[in-house]
């Protein structure tokens, strides 16, 4: 114990010598006049910049009688302004002026044939201001400078909006997101709306959504984080209102409850009278107070028995405290006593002695209140959600009591302090952190000191706050097995607004061309001076990257086998997590680990087995003795085996009631037959059959193969390649590496798999045709048609499903190339709508595929968007060798985007056209639909290929 806790001194006391603040955590933040609050982190180890919007608004602001305003009107900010998505925004004006009006007055009408006159006339007044409307064109504008990942999110608390881009593209970024919050206007209100039906029926059909909807009514009976959900009622949804939206819109979106985040390659002093320029003219408003909601505390154990997923869940919800409260801290040390990542915890012994199948503790906090979440899961046979219940308990007494040791303590705060530093090394990971801060009110120095405060708490501080919140009153909310009725919400028949203008640009968009570029150079990734590549004997090769920013290392080997050669590894490497050494059990394998703040873990890929060790460098020399030990003396554990069990009876139940999942399962068979991955896993009666010694031997076998070893971190090559020669074993000669990439299946004609879920509310649908070999320039020339034809928010194949018909949340299609460049690609797109949409969503996307759209005019946007998005493209430090390493497999010998590039600079529609032509064009669809088949016309359906129904025993193996 003593020498643990030394140990743990020094490993303080020497990373404090390393604490100076490296310049990438330096934040500088101010307000506008107007009070819009400023974060700007400057970071200039790639040329990107990644910027967000954020707005201190969230759905628990919706009316009550207009829930899911704040992300329906997320939604809408993508539609434009008055002078973004508009050719005459006088006339469009007008209709869409009336749509309010008639909105108005469908919300207020009862009469359904009242109603249904009212949505006919909403139809085509939107069909007429469709005439005006320019669609996608924020996100045109967006990718013609480069900008990725371009997205929003609505939660409770907030609606954020963002995306990545060049550094070179900062004035037009702000130009553009200045403009996107001026006046947002609320044009093509219909087809979103429809999208957002689909959005709520795709949740509906997700049992683990409508578990945590359910949970949170109990858990909040009065405030909006219980009685509102994010994506809103049914009722508030066939009855928008579009003067709510605007409401909402003045009274939250003023520039004092919103801040501007941007994080990357800039110099904040210069771009200052760019961001009073641009966002200093947004006007100010008076915010309501938010109302006070009393939450008063449970009555003793209140018990909520409901059935709603495919396995039995508990969860134990306890109030905790909201956000910057003074006991925060110390429930979240709490919460890790009980659980945490390395498996020390009170909760985690009981699933390591296979007392249980999982438990978990989780706190939950918002800006108004907080709850102490305990999520139980029980043995799948034989054990009740009482007997789970009554053993969590009996742990939670233990922490409250003290009975836990003091160096358990001691470790997880250490671990604590790794995982904040980790937060900070990217500039998405920190502009996360400012959108959180300024959320709730924090300030950047709280999360630069919120180690120090951990290092602070003791455990006398962990029983007083324990026995303060772990109460006898709280909520047992008890799921067991079931499938509920699920709401659906029906779309009107509303005939598709299809806009006329989707290649045409507005003034503002012409515009944008006037503010010139920042010339920047294309920042390649060079193989000899961005790591260091070496060979430490024949077959073991060594990366080596150098970690700018803290001192917390990565260390992975890489096996070079995977469960594409033998299905059993998936279970060999889970296994592998649950077992101890010769000298040490699971649990003294673990704290040892987590005593000197270091992580381990095993797992499995089609073609490779890793071993992931991080910690602090400072102990790298006894952290890699300790994975040593459990390489050379892994001691089987029989009792562990029940895991693997268990696990497999949960994962094939879940993926049996999970309409998605099923969906995955069916396009895996229709793509591979026997090769399919739900095929050729272990079943639960062989893994039944699983041996401790017989899944050692099988680790011991994999340690024989080729391996890369992959290093992150600070120390020396040279010191770091002694370190690692002096401790792990490695193979004398290795065996030659296996790869094995299964082949797609020829599709000879058009076939269409279907598997019949009676319980979904939405056909979930893939399509997909063999494709051929590529050249080298046309993968890069395949870039420009994924971007041309499915795989942006302003590609034909998202603006023909989704924009102008709303037939699914989500609609793609991308061709792939195989890892292998001796293996064919294929084309592959994906959608989920309604089910009685079926026909209707196979027939467009179909039709896209064989006959794809001529729209030359889009070349321009597509072109520039691939030259730009390269300064994006780069990876983080921690990912950058496993990249060269892919691409030296493939045999690449520097950065293949540089000659990507070169042929982006003359990319023609031309180009696109031949591309389709060659991979895509006439070649037999293959479909597959897994939904109630109910609601399908099947003899439509078999004009569109060899209809073949399918049962569960056949695609999924049990």
């Amino acid at each position: 114990m003593k020498k643990i806790y030394l140990g743990f001194i020094l490993l303080i006391i020497s990373s404090l010598i390393f604490a100076q603040v490296p310049p990438q955590l330096t934040v500088k933040s101010f307000k506008l006049e107007n009070g819009l609050t400023i974060y700007l982190n400057e970071d200039h180890s790639k040329p990107e910049v990644f910027g967000a919007i954020v707005v201190n608004t969230g759905s628990k602001n919706d009316p009550k009688d207009a829930t899911g305003t704040a992300h329906y009107f997320e939604h809408m900010m993508f539609k434009g302004t008055d002078q973004i998505g508009t050719l005459n925004w006088q006339t469009e004006k007008i209709y869409l002026d009336s749509m309010t009006v008639l909105y108005d007055s469908l919300s207020l009408t009862k009469d359904e044939a009242a109603r249904n006159a009212i949505l006919l006339h909403i139809n085509k007044i939107s069909i007429a201001a469709s005439e005006y409307a320019i669609p996608n064109e924020t996100d045109i504008i967006l990718q013609n400078i480069g900008g990725t990942g371009l997205n929003a999110y609505t939660s409770l608390e907030q609606t954020v909006y963002f995306n990545s881009f060049p550094a070179n593209q900062l004035e037009k970024w702000m130009t553009i997101y200045a403009e996107r919050f001026r006046n947002p206007v609320f044009r093509l209100f219909q087809s979103e709306l429809e999208t957002v039906y689909e959005e709520k029926n795709m949740y509906a059909d997700n049992a683990f959504s409508n578990l945590f909807e359910q949970f949170s009514k109990s858990l909040y009976k009065n405030h909006p984080y219980g009685q509102q959900t994010t994506i809103g009622t049914t009722e508030s949804l066939k009855n928008p209102r579009i003067s709510k939206m605007m409401e909402f819109y003045k009274t939250n979106y003023v520039a004092n409850n919103m801040a501007l985040v941007i994080s990357g390659d800039i110099n904040s002093e210069a771009i200052i009278p760019l961001i009073k320029k641009y966002f200093g003219n947004w006007k100010s408003g008076e915010v309501p107070k938010y109302p006070v909601y009393e939450e008063k505390p449970f009555n003793g154990r209140e018990l909520v028995v409901k059935k709603l997923t495919p396995v039995k869940i508990g969860i134990l919800a306890y109030r905790g405290v909201p956000n910057k409260h003074k006991d925060e801290l110390v429930l979240d040390i709490c919460s890790q006593i009980l659980s945490n990542e390395g498996q020390t915890g009170l909760f985690d012994k009981l699933v390591s002695d296979s007392k249980l199948m999982g438990a978990n503790a989780e706190v939950m906090k918002g800006n108004d209140l907080g709850s102490l979440l305990i999520v139980i899961v029980p043995k799948i046979i034989g054990q009740s959600l009482e007997k789970a219940e009554k053993l969590v308990l009996e742990q939670i007494e233990n922490l409250k009591k003290g009975n836990f040791d003091n160096s358990l303590l001691d470790a997880i705060k250490l671990n604590y302090r790794k995982s904040v530093d980790q937060r900070f090394e990217s500039s998405q990971g920190r502009s996360m952190m400012l959108i959180s801060a300024f959320s709730e009110g924090r300030q950047w120095e709280d999360y630069l000191n919120e180690s120090a405060e951990v290092e602070k708490i003791t455990k006398e501080d962990i029983i007083r706050v324990a026995n303060q919140y772990f109460t006898g009153n709280y909520l047992a909310f008890f799921s067991k097995m079931g499938f509920p009725k699920k709401d659906k919400i029906t779309k009107p028949n509303w005939a598709p607004v299809i806009p006329k203008n989707s290649e045409k640009k507005s003034e503002f968009a012409s515009q944008l061309n006037n503010i010139p570029d920042t010339k920047i150079e294309p920042r390649f990734v060079n193989f000899n001076k961005d790591l260091t590549i070496s060979t430490i004997k024949s077959g073991i090769d060594f990366y080596y990257t150098n970690n700018p920013i803290n001192t917390i290392f990565t260390l992975t080997l890489k096996y070079k086998i995977g469960i594409n050669s033998n299905s059993m590894l998936a279970a060999m490497a889970n296994y592998m997590n649950f077992i101890g050494t010769k000298d040490k059990s699971i649990q003294e394998f673990r704290k040892a680990l987590q005593s000197i703040g270091a992580t381990f873990r095993v797992w499995s890929s089609n073609n490779n087995i890793l071993l992931e060790i991080d910690g602090f460098e400072s102990k790298l020399e006894p952290t890699l003795k300790l994975i040593a030990e459990f390489m050379n003396n892994p001691k089987a554990d029989e009792k562990q085996l029940d895991k693997l069990v268990q696990g497999a009876k949960m994962e094939y139940k879940t993926i049996k009631a999970d309409a998605e999942s099923m969906s995955d399962v069916l396009n895996n068979y229709s793509m591979f037959k026997e090769n399919s991955e739900y095929l050729k896993h272990l079943s639960i009666k062989e893994t039944k059959k699983l041996k401790g010694d017989q899944l050692i031997a099988l680790f011991k076998d994999v340690l024989q193969y080729e391996c890369e070893i992959h290093y992150v971190g600070k120390l020396s090559v040279d010191e770091v390649n002694k370190t690692i020669g002096n401790t792990l074993p490695f193979a004398i000669t290795p065996k030659p590496a296996v790869y094995i990439e299964n082949q797609v299946t020829e599709a000879n004609e058009p076939i269409i798999y279907i598997y019949d879920d009676p319980k979904a509310l939405q056909s979930k649908m893939t399509f997909w045709c063999n494709g051929s070999i590529p050249t080298e320039e046309e993968k890069a020339k395949l870039n420009g048609f994924n971007e041309y034809f499915g795989a942006g928010m302003s590609s034909i194949v998202f603006q023909e499903i989704r924009e102008f018909r709303s037939l699914s949340y989500s609609a793609y299609a991308y061709y792939t190339n195989r890892f292998l460049k001796t293996n064919k690609g294929y084309l592959y797109a994906g959608m989920g709508t309604q089910s009685d949409k079926t026909i209707e969503g196979v027939q467009v996307m179909t039709d896209l595929i064989k006959n794809m759209p001529q729209k030359p005019d889009r070349m321009e946007s597509i072109k520039k968007g691939l030259l730009q998005a390269i300064h994006t493209q780069n990876s983080g430090f921690r990912n950058l060798s496993q990249t060269v390493s892919s691409w030296k497999f493939q045999g690449y010998n520097s950065d293949p985007r540089e000659y990507r590039m070169q042929v982006y600079n003359n990319l023609q529609f031309s180009d696109v056209q031949a591309m389709y032509e060659k991979f895509v064009k006439g070649k037999p669809i293959v479909i597959t639909i897994t939904g109630n088949m109910k609601k399908v016309d099947l003899i439509a359906l078999a004009k569109f290929g060899k209809v073949i129904k399918v049962n569960e025993k056949l695609i999924l193996k049990k």
